[in-house]
């Protein structure tokens, strides 16, 4: 599994590992729907991932922007590899406020 879901009294935390591509971004969108029913607010932790595209990098903006509609928080924590955030700078994900730290 590439993926932990961690919940404590006072935190929900979302960990992603290995690769999340286009052939993983429908089981990332239902991963995240499923939390987005269940927990209020989370955190997504991308330390471990070794690849990410486009597709993904575009439902966790989907689900940023869903979540923020319902009243819920996505938070960022950790950070992820310098590829992956060197990715996110490429495609110009960066500048979008729930990603600003990552460049």
């Amino acid at each position: 599994m590439d993926y932990l879901v961690e919940k404590t009294e006072d935190q929900n935390v979302l960990r992603l590992s290995g690769d999340w591509t286009v052939s993983r971004a429908a089981e990332l969108k239902d991963i995240l729907i499923n939390l987005l029913l269940e927990y209020e607010p989370f955190q997504l932790d991308m330390t471990d991932v070794s690849s990410m595209d486009l597709s993904c990098l575009q439902v966790l903006r989907s689900a940023y922007l869903t979540y923020e509609k319902n009243g819920n928080e996505l938070i960022l924590i950790g950070d992820p590899p310098d590829e992956i955030q060197k990715f996110i700078g490429e495609t110009g994900f960066h500048k979008h406020d729930w990603l600003l730290g990552y460049r």
